[in-house]
């Protein structure tokens, strides 16, 4: 009899333990749904309209939510998983970390894609210390933000979207987006800093500093552009405006610049107001009254409205000293005698009192003929450098008008945020 050998003996490679994952498929209603994910001991647990399921960790790969028609809510208080919310139909809101407000509980990424309704994307990272953190947006894609500890968590066709940053002097480096969505980025006290690269198409930057001295800084490329709109009344350090950038002032916000500012892109007064304080560096009123002229020329450094261009009225921006104009205050600021203020106005307000009445026709009629070196406040109302006829027809256009009241602008605590490329307050 034939005997086989050790070595005839077939080999049999012994199996790699694995495991099956599975993605986890939530869909919602036709009306109004609640979800929440978070974690509970091993398990991923999902809750719909206060119906908890819960899903093992260790055979669950990802989570998607169908979230179905209605106005619905979807809340990711912690996951380990990679999660994606489909918003459909109606008016969505996705919350990260709305009760904790640290991103840190949140390892996995999550995608929110919005539906045709007006849709909201919320990062809560108020609680995440007071260690600086820096948050990249559209390192990856358009429309991404990654902070180191968390996952990248990214959206596409939401309206807003809302960043809180915590006390910690933080860095919002915005280099992409896609257009259409309104981003804010709430630094929430610290020396934060804003470095806002593009914001293309209909897409826009809301920078929220709070208190602290922070940096705001529009820097595109000569192929981009960057708009940074400062909606509530805040003192900067350094106002600096790059080529292709335009810093804005809206909701009657009041901006006073304590340090330094330089502008080669485009200041836009908006409603508002722009306080040039004493001593600041690189001021020039006379660079001021160029730049105010140049308002029709998009090549050039400029001083605008853009409210006052959408305007059929005969308004504008105004530009005097505190010792010669009438208003003392703007927002939360007192001006003083030797501060220039910039103020959205009517047509010949040469004092800046909101109105164009008979005190400035007097100032106009005093310098009529003079047809060199004179200021907005002496009656030049055209920034031209004369007091002439075309002056009188500007004034004449909103005789006995004024500005709308303006209601009470959003102020924001001290502190010195600044525009500029130096590590300072920047708003450029």
């Amino acid at each position: 009899m034939h005997r086989r050998r050790r070595s005839d003996r077939p080999w049999i490679e012994s199996c790699e333990a694995r495991r099956l994952l599975a993605v986890v498929t939530v869909t919602g209603t036709a009306n109004n749904d609640f979800v929440i994910v978070s974690v509970s001991g091993l398990n991923l647990l999902v809750t719909l309209n206060g119906a908890p399921t819960s899903y093992p960790l260790a055979t669950t790969d990802s989570l998607v939510i169908n979230a179905g028609a209605g106005a619905d809510a979807v809340e990711i208080a912690s996951s380990p998983v990679d999660v994606t919310i489909n918003g459909e139909a109606g008016n969505d809101t996705v919350t990260l970390a709305p009760a904790g407000k640290n991103l840190n509980t949140i390892t996995g990424s999550v995608r929110f894609n919005g539906g045709p309704d007006v849709d909201a994307y919320v990062l809560r990272d108020d609680n995440s210390g007071t260690v600086g953190r820096n948050y990249g947006f559209g390192a990856t894609e358009p429309n991404d933000v990654f902070r180191i500890g968390t996952g990248f968590h990214s959206h596409s066709g939401v309206e807003s979207f809302d960043l809180y940053a915590g006390p910690g002097d933080d860095l919002f480096d915005f280099t992409n987006s896609f257009s259409g969505t309104t981003f804010t980025l709430h630094g929430n006290g610290g020396a934060d800093t804003f470095d806002i690269y593009s914001t293309p198409g209909t897409s826009k930057v809301i920078a929220d500093g709070g208190p602290g001295d922070d940096v705001v800084r529009a820097r595109p490329t000569v192929t981009q552009t960057s708009v940074v709109e400062i909606a509530a009344s805040d003192q900067v350090g350094f106002l600096n405006v790059t080529a292709n950038g335009t810093v804005r002032l809206t909701n009657h916000s009041a901006v006073r610049v304590a340090n330094s500012w330089t502008n080669a892109g485009t200041i836009d007064i908006g409603d508002g107001t722009l306080i040039t304080a004493n001593g600041v560096t690189n001021f020039d009123e006379l660079a001021f009254q160029e730049q105010l002229y140049q308002g029709t020329l998009g090549n050039k450094p400029r001083v605008i409205s853009g409210i006052a261009a959408a305007s059929s009225a005969a308004d504008g921006v105004g530009l005097g000293d505190g010792a010669d104009i009438k208003i003392t205050t703007a927002g939360p600021f007192t001006i003083g005698a030797v501060d220039a203020v910039l103020r959205y106005t009517t047509a010949g307000d040469f004092d800046l009192s909101g109105n164009t009445n008979f005190d400035d026709l007097l100032r106009l009629a005093s310098n009529y003929n003079s047809l060199t070196d004179m200021f907005f406040i002496q009656g030049d109302a055209n920034y031209d450098g004369g007091v002439n006829f075309d002056d009188l027809l500007l004034l004449a256009s909103a005789y006995n008008t004024s500005v709308p009241a303006a209601a009470p602008a959003p102020i924001v605590a001290s502190g010195n945020d600044q525009t500029d490329d130096a590590p300072n307050d920047v708003l450029l």
